[in-house]
């Protein structure tokens, strides 16, 4: 099992110390550490009310952090804004897409390329890669499917050529179909040395795909390590519950 800074390149990817952040006077997370490099994909598994969307937006400046540390690329993310914070190269694929759906698929590309050199090209290439989203590039985002919508958040997203990228819930609803060409476009990215944070409700979905799994519970990281080592804990938890449920 790995320390919470323990992986590739840490020194110029994302690292979180202590993260602490509040609600209004409701704490949703409490001392959160971890880390990711260049290249690695970490799962951070919870159900809903975990935290999970949360932590996702205070690394992206979306909320306030009320004590702690953030750092990419060797650099304190505190005090940049969401504008700065993807200048430096990271990216945010929301839970639900949140897609424009009475805008066309090309123009959807186009408004996450708003800071892009040549998004126009930048789209074409990204069409390439998601040939779907290319046959409906001229189809207004709302009609497509729930597995098509996901395809162009993280293509939209991809605009950008980020080197560290943020999918809170990037499988929900999705049929297990969809869900493995989500997981197959993800570890594509790593290949091209993309960090990636993933967050699911699902642990038995991230087995055997990332490098490392936090589990996520009342704003805290109660569990980490490789997600096989993470799957046989969560079927012996399973099991202890229903050995008390039975009164055994």
């Amino acid at each position: 099992m790995r320390g919470h800074g323990e992986g590739k390149a840490m020194g110029t990817g994302l690292v979180l110390e202590g993260l602490t952040v509040y609600r209004g006077r409701l704490r949703v997370l409490e001392k959160v550490s971890l880390g990711l490099g260049a290249g690695e994909m970490v799962c951070i598994a919870g159900m809903n009310g975990a935290g999970k969307t949360t932590l996702f937006q205070a690394v992206m400046g979306l909320c306030p952090a009320a004590g702690g540390r953030m750092r990419y690329g060797g650099r304190d993310l505190g005090g940049l804004t969401v504008a700065e914070r993807r200048a430096l190269g990271m990216a945010l694929v929301p839970e639900g897409r949140h897609v424009f759906p009475g805008l066309t698929v090309w123009e959807n590309l186009l408004l996450g390329g708003y800071r892009t050199q040549a998004p126009a090209l930048r789209a074409r290439e990204l069409c390439r890669q998601f040939p779907v989203l290319g046959r409906a590039r001229r189809r207004a985002a709302g009609l497509l499917s729930g597995g098509e919508q996901q395809q162009l958040a993280l293509a939209r997203a991809l605009m950008g050529r980020p080197s560290c990228l943020l999918l809170d819930e990037p499988t929900m609803g999705l049929s297990p179909k969809l869900t493995a060409q989500v997981f197959a476009d993800l570890e594509r990215l790593r290949g091209e040395g993309v960090a990636l944070l993933v967050s699911s409700q699902r642990l038995d979905q991230l087995t055997g795909k990332a490098d490392r799994v936090y589990r996520l519970e009342g704003g805290r990281l109660e569990l980490e390590g490789q997600s096989r080592v993470l799957s046989q804990a969560n079927r012996a938890r399973g099991r202890e519950e229903r050995g008390k449920s039975l009164g055994m």
